[in-house]
């Protein structure tokens, strides 16, 4: 029994992550990268920290 509460608590802890993740940050992700482009001549000679600091999309490795 012990082990079926600790398992339905990640289950329920990954789903709550998961739900939570997916409603946060830019609502039109298109139209926010197309920003970025169309003012790319900003960050062209700049270190890439620049742009990295700048986003608000999260970048995962």
């Amino acid at each position: 029994m012990k082990k079926i509460l600790i398992t339905l608590f990640f289950v329920l802890t990954g789903f709550i992550k998961n739900v939570n993740a997916q409603t946060t940050g830019v609502p039109d992700t298109l139209a926010y990268l197309q920003s970025i482009a169309a003012n790319k001549s900003q960050y062209i000679g700049q270190p890439f920290s620049k742009l990295m600091d700048r986003l608000t999309l999260p970048i995962y490795d």
